[in-house]
């Protein structure tokens, strides 16, 4: 050990000095013990101070072992090629059945359709940050490169645009948030699809916006979606003859939103129905000729509507809306 072979030293060192004192010497021998004392106090500081500076020297060696916050993961959407144009905030999220994605809706101008070489045109690139207690979507616009002719101008706001946004990990309960606003925003998980529809309806559009959680609206396949629509899964039709109804759409909505999303503030009640074990509330009007039926579960609130055909009768319109909400799961 360390201690013993600095005595080890110590006790050598002083018999040496012994050695050369006179036995019967008084003066000699008393000079031995100061001598004695002053190498055992000499090496003691010694001792001491090395000790000292492992001390200090221990630390500067050793790796910093503070742990450090985690530097946040980021994934982003394809390229766009143009011109940056800010960031600008979406209104909604929902799961797509891909963990490491979500589909995000935003309201664009009449040009996200066209292309770069429409001086119209314009491109949307989603980008996700991983943060401990978030995760923070945000959508960067691009315009075209073309120059706009004099004396022309491009709608502001014409689409609500879907897209796909990369995530760089799984969101583990984390909220979302825009980082366009700073804003939370919540995310649907899981929407209700129909099971049942009228012979050659299918999904025509999903989006979310003006307060809603997210809509899905179904009709006749003559239009094709939009090509960044987040595709619902198959659905079961049956042979039904062309009914009352030319669209229907299904609305998820907050709570606090349900007694007046799309209805006048004198819309009759005509009616109610079971609808996944609860109780629903059917609403028409002929101004606007659609027929809704609207209830709530929970914190998750929903509106199914259909509107009407020219010249058919809302009791048959009725109809096909409440067989639709029934089907949903």
């Amino acid at each position: 050990m360390p201690g013993l072979d600095l005595d080890d030293r110590l006790d050598r060192l002083l018999r040496a000095v012994e050695d050369g004192v006179t036995t019967g010497d008084p003066a000699a021998v008393a000079r031995g013990g100061r001598r004695r004392r002053l190498v055992r106090r000499t090496a003691g500081a010694g001792a001491v101070a090395t000790l000292l500076a492992g001390v200090v020297l221990v630390p500067s060696l050793l790796p910093d072992r503070t742990p450090r916050p985690p530097a946040p993961t980021v994934a982003t959407g394809p390229p766009v090629d143009g011109v940056p144009d800010g960031v600008v905030p979406w209104s909604g999220a929902r799961v797509t059945g891909n963990l490491r994605e979500l589909a995000v809706t935003v309201q664009a101008g009449g040009g996200a359709k066209s292309k770069p070489s429409d001086p119209c045109w314009e491109g949307y690139q989603p980008e996700a940050r991983s943060e401990p207690d978030r995760m923070v979507v945000t959508v960067r616009r691009f315009r075209s490169r073309v120059e706009l002719a004099e004396g022309h101008g491009c709608a502001a706001i014409g689409l609500l645009w879907n897209l796909i946004v990369p995530l760089p990990d799984d969101l583990h309960g984390r909220p979302l948030e825009d980082g366009a606003t700073g804003e939370r925003r919540p995310l649907v998980r899981r929407l209700l699809t129909p099971q049942w529809l009228p012979q050659g309806w299918a999904l025509r559009f999903e989006t979310a916006g003006d307060g809603e959680r997210w809509r899905r609206g179904y009709g006749p396949v003559g239009a094709r979606p939009t090509p960044n629509d987040t595709r619902a899964p198959q659905i079961k039709q049956t042979k039904l003859p062309p009914g009352p109804a030319e669209q229907a759409t299904v609305v998820e909505i907050p709570p606090r939103l349900l007694r007046d999303w799309n209805r006048w503030p004198d819309t009759p009640v005509v009616g109610h129905t079971s609808v996944r074990g609860v109780r629903a509330e059917i609403d028409a009007d002929p101004r606007d000729r659609n027929v809704n039926v609207r209830w709530r579960e929970g914190d998750v609130a929903y509106v199914v509507t259909g509107h009407a055909r020219p010249g058919a009768e809302l009791r048959h319109v009725q109809e096909v809306v409440v067989q639709i909400a029934q089907s949903l799961r």
